[in-house]
C-alpha cells in the first residue's frame, strides 16, 4: 500500500461510530422520551411550566436536541470517512472497497435516524402540552 493510500484511511473507530451512531442516538432518544413522557406525566413535572410549556415538554425538547446533535455528529464523521475514502489518489484495494461501503451506509443509515429523531419528535411535543 502507498503512503498516498496510508494517509487517506479512516480509523476503524470513526467508521463504527458513522456506521451505528445514528442507530445508538434514535434507539435512546426513543427509550428516554418514553421515559420522560411517562414519568413526567404521572410525577408531578407537569404541574410545572416555564414560559407556558411544562417541564415534561422542556426535557423532551433538551433529549431531541441531545440525541440529534449525536446522531448529527455520526453523519458527519461518515460524511468524512466517505469523502476522505473516495479520493482519487486512494488505491483501490479490497479492505478501501469495503471501508468505503461501511463508510457510505453510515452515511445513509445516521443521515435517516437524525431525520427520523427530529420528526418523531412533533407528535411527542404536540401531544405534551397537556399531560
Amino acid at each position: 500500500m502507498t503512503n498516498v493510500a496510508r494517509d487517506q484511511q479512516v480509523g476503524r473507530t470513526a467508521l463504527w461510530f458513522g456506521l451505528l451512531g445514528g442507530a445508538m442516538a434514535w434507539t435512546l432518544h426513543l427509550m428516554l422520551a418514553y421515559i420522560v413522557a411517562e414519568f413526567g406525566c404521572v410525577g408531578r413535572l407537569a404541574n410545572y411550566d416555564y414560559l407556558g410549556i411544562t417541564l415534561v415538554a422542556w426535557l423532551e425538547l433538551a433529549l431531541t436536541v441531545a440525541t440529534t446533535l449525536g446522531a448529527g455528529t455520526a453523519t458527519a464523521v461518515a460524511y468524512r470517512s466517505h469523502r476522505r475514502l473516495r479520493s482519487p489518489e486512494v488505491v483501490e484495494n479490497v479492505e478501501l472497497a469495503a471501508e468505503r461501503s461501511t463508510a457510505w451506509a453510515g452515511l445513509l443509515t445516521s443521515g435517516t435516524f437524525t431525520f427520523v429523531i427530529v420528526f418523531e419528535s412533533i407528535p411527542i411535543l404536540y401531544y405534551l402540552r397537556t399531560c
